[in-house]
C-alpha cells in the first residue's frame, strides 16, 4: 500500500458581495474600536465571523510553492498502523500540472469581502493503488488553480495517479496561523480576459490565536 501526503501552507478563500449596510457597519466598527478589518472579523465585532462571508466563493487548497511537499510512503501491509517507509519526496512546484484553472467570481462595480485563511500542516492524505516497486513518479499529476489576488495565489486542488484522481483518506493535522482580509472591487483584465482582484479598498492581516 502507498500513501501520498500533501503538506505545506493551506489556504481557504472565502468571498461574498458586501451590501451597503454591511460596508457601512464595518467602517463604523473600525473607527469606533480602532481595529483592522481582519481583527474585526476574527473577533466577530459585527456579529459575524469571517467564515460566514462565503456565499459567492469558498475554496480550500494547498499553496504551490517551494515549501510545500508531496511525500509518498510505502507500507508492507494494507494498514496505517504498520511502520511505513517514506521513499519519495518532491516540492509541489516540481509536479506536473494536468489541468489549470483561474478563480472567477463576482462582477465589476460591486465590493466584495475576500478573506484568505492561512494554515500549515497536512492538507490531504490519499491512497495510491500501487506498491514501491511499481511506483512511477511520471504518473503523478496535479490540478492547480490561480487566484489573481495581491499577491497572486496558486494552489493545488487534486492529485492524480495514472490519470485517476486519488480519493482523500484524511485531511487533518493542520494549525491555523493567520487571516488576510480585504474589501476589493473586481476588475476584468483587458489583456487575457480574466477577473483580477487587486483593487483593494481596505486590507489587513492578523494572526489567529
Amino acid at each position: 500500500m502507498l500513501i501520498a501526503e500533501l503538506r505545506g501552507s493551506i489556504v481557504t478563500i472565502r468571498s461574498e458581495v458586501l451590501s451597503n449596510s454591511y460596508f457601512d457597519e464595518i467602517q463604523e466598527a473600525r473607527s469606533d474600536l480602532d481595529k483592522s478589518l481582519s481583527e474585526l472579523l476574527i473577533d466577530q465585532d459585527i456579529g459575524l465571523c469571517y467564515t460566514d462571508f462565503n456565499k459567492n466563493y469558498h475554496y480550500k487548497g494547498l499553496l504551490m510553492d517551494k515549501k510545500g511537499q508531496l511525500i509518498v510512503t510505502g507500507f508492507e501491509e494494507d494498514s496505517y498502523y504498520e511502520e511505513g517507509y517514506s521513499f519519495f519526496r518532491a516540492k509541489l512546484n516540481q509536479l506536473d500540472v494536468k489541468q489549470h484553472s483561474y478563480v472567477e467570481f463576482g462582477w465589476p462595480g460591486d465590493q466584495f469581502l475576500v478573506t484568505v485563511e492561512y494554515e500549515i500542516g497536512l492538507f490531504k492524505q490519499m491512497k495510491i493503488d500501487s506498491d514501491m516497486s511499481k511506483f512511477n513518479v511520471k504518473s503523478l499529476t496535479v490540478n492547480s488553480s490561480t487566484f489573481l489576488f495581491k499577491p497572486t495565489i496558486k494552489t493545488i486542488t487534486d492529485l492524480s495517479y495514472q490519470n485517476r484522481n486519488l480519493i482523500e483518506e484524511k485531511d487533518f493535522g493542520y494549525e491555523k496561523k493567520g487571516l488576510f482580509a480585504a474589501i476589493v472591487s473586481p476588475k476584468k483584465s483587458l489583456v487575457f480576459n480574466k477577473t483580477i482582484y487587486r483593487n483593494f479598498i481596505d486590507s489587513s492581516y492578523s494572526t489567529i490565536k
